[in-house]
């Protein structure tokens, strides 16, 4: 060992993991490459990989609003 150098201990396993882990999220953050970026960036390429894609797609919007009544219905329901 180096003269002057001082001695280090060991970091725990589970500890230098989660560090990493959140190094690599704050990364991710920092350059807008969240977990919610990459999915919808995979959406979307599904979306447009197809015709039929691209008409179901588009079918889906069409019904949006009636789907956003009927979830608040159901919800509606459990409340009372």
């Amino acid at each position: 060992m180096a003269q002057g150098v001082p001695q280090r201990g060991c970091v725990p396993a589970s500890l230098c993991a989660k560090t990493i882990s959140q190094y690599i999220h704050l990364v991710q953050d920092l350059t807008n490459q969240s977990t919610l970026t990459r999915m919808n960036d995979k959406l979307i390429k599904e979306i447009l990989g197809s015709e039929d894609s691209l008409a179901a797609f588009f079918t889906f919007c069409e019904q949006e609003q009636t789907v956003r009544d009927k979830l608040m219905e159901r919800m509606g329901a459990q409340l009372d």
